[in-house]
């Protein structure tokens, strides 16, 4: 294999791998391949305790960036959010009416707003944050979620499992 090249394919991704005179891999290039999602920084947050939980769009977002939006809110289940138009609800959790915990995504288009307002019924005491992540996938970038609630002051996450190429795992 000196100075050769052997390709492997899976799916529509190939790597193709450069050897030594030992046969051991030197360098190896990929097509097809993602880009790896990387969260852009610094997020945005705010808090606030009005009918409108609004948040500045992140520093650094680009047209065909994944927006992800978190919004933490007192009275639960006694408050409906209308979410700006565009973003889509990945999950709300609400632990009866006492809190509620809602995320929204969506893809960043060539011409974004300065924030972005969440209206809330019940004008309830909220927090928000807003991430930016590029290189996410344009048609599905959201491959798994879960959620986990109690009480107890001590809160655990639920493990999952994603099998998607290039996965990005954040939770809040």
């Amino acid at each position: 294999l000196a100075g050769r090249t052997k390709s492997t394919t899976s799916g529509s991704d190939t790597t193709t791998y450069l050897h030594d005179g030992d046969g051991k891999r030197l360098q190896a290039s990929a097509t097809g391949a993602p880009a790896v999602p990387t969260l852009r920084t610094p997020c945005s947050t705010a808090t606030g305790s009005s009918g409108t939980a609004t948040v500045n769009k992140p520093t650094g977002t680009v047209a065909g960036d994944l927006l992800v939006a978190g919004l933490a809110f007192e009275k639960g289940s006694d408050s409906a959010i209308t979410p700006p138009a565009g973003w889509t609800l990945i999950r709300r959790t609400n632990q009866s009416s006492n809190v509620g915990y809602a995320t929204y995504r969506k893809l960043a288009g060539a011409s974004e707003p300065a924030s972005y307002a969440f209206a809330l019924t019940n004008s309830p005491k909220w927090s928000i944050g807003a991430c930016a992540i590029s290189g996410a996938h344009a048609t599905s970038p959201v491959d798994v979620h879960t959620q986990n609630s109690g009480s107890g002051g001590n809160p655990s996450a639920p493990s999952i499992t994603w099998i998607a190429h290039g996965s990005h795992r954040f939770g809040p």
